[in-house]
């Protein structure tokens, strides 16, 4: 299992303070990439490139400005030109 941690910013909040929901789409997309960084590898090669073909998304509380999330993502099995994941988001 990886895991990658990020702060929440201004930014990445409604004028509530609350986490608009795609950005936790985008901590994922962070978090995949840092595990191919993190084996020395990138998530492309020449035109071909990593592409996320379907997700579900479950959302049990919001984050706030200024917490701590760490994405957690683990390989569930792998084929010959595909990947199959589970990344999970928690506030710490």
């Amino acid at each position: 299992m990886q895991t990658y941690q990020v702060r929440i910013y201004f930014e990445d909040t409604d004028c509530g303070g609350i986490v608009y929901h795609t950005n936790y789409i985008k901590y994922c997309e962070r978090a995949r990439s840092e595990m191919f960084f993190a084996r020395g590898n990138q998530p492309y090669a020449g035109n071909c490139g990593f592409v996320v073909s379907s997700l579900e998304a479950k959302f049990h509380a919001s984050a706030r400005l200024g917490d701590v999330l760490e994405v957690r993502s683990r390989i569930l099995h792998t084929r010959q030109s595909s990947l199959r994941m589970e990344q999970k988001i928690y506030r710490i």
